[in-house]
């Protein structure tokens, strides 16, 4: 098994790209929506697919979060709805418009090419996505850890070391 994988995220001007291009196709916006809700939550595409309204819980200050067990490894997680996955689960009145994992990477592939972003993404780049916002904004890797579900934190870090480096280098220089 590889240990140094290239995690593929995007920056805040592609995300927003992708987030706010019209794909002049119901199925192309439905695709790119499903992708934003990812990244704003941080589920696998069997944990999305699996998802129902129920599953969504409220803090007592509002806060919308998910507590469940992954369907790939049984590890519990708790991942907290960002902004655009509330949006996005409001827009399809709380069941979104799921597909294939083939299909639904097939044309993520064309929203991208639409977006003029050229990077190569798939569905679980998603978790990447949502990953690398919560690490850029000084959450620890150990609740990063537990928001994707992960069953060690070295499994967390050995995806995401590198970004932690930047985000060091980053505290100290400000």
């Amino acid at each position: 098994r590889e240990t140094n994988k290239s995690i593929v995220f995007f920056l805040h001007y592609e995300y927003d790209r992708l987030k706010y291009k019209d794909m002049h196709s119901d199925r192309l916006n439905k695709v790119r929506d499903l992708w934003i809700f990812q990244a704003s939550c941080g589920l696998s595409f069997c944990d999305m697919v699996n998802l129902s309204q129920d599953d969504i819980q409220t803090s007592p200050d509002g806060l919308k979060y998910i507590t469940k067990e992954r369907c790939k490894t049984g590890v519990k997680y708790t991942s907290v709805l960002l902004q655009d996955a509330i949006e996005i689960l409001e827009k399809y009145n709380w069941k979104l418009p799921l597909l294939s994992n083939q299909r639904y990477n097939s044309y993520l592939q064309e929203c991208i090419d639409i977006a003029c972003i050229n990077k190569h993404i798939t569905t679980h780049t998603a978790r990447h996505q949502y990953a690398t916002r919560l690490l850029a904004s000084g959450i620890p890797i150990t609740t990063i850890q537990h928001c994707l579900g992960h069953s060690s934190v070295l499994v967390t870090q050995k995806y995401y070391a590198a970004l932690q480096d930047e985000t060091i280098i980053r505290e100290i220089k400000n």
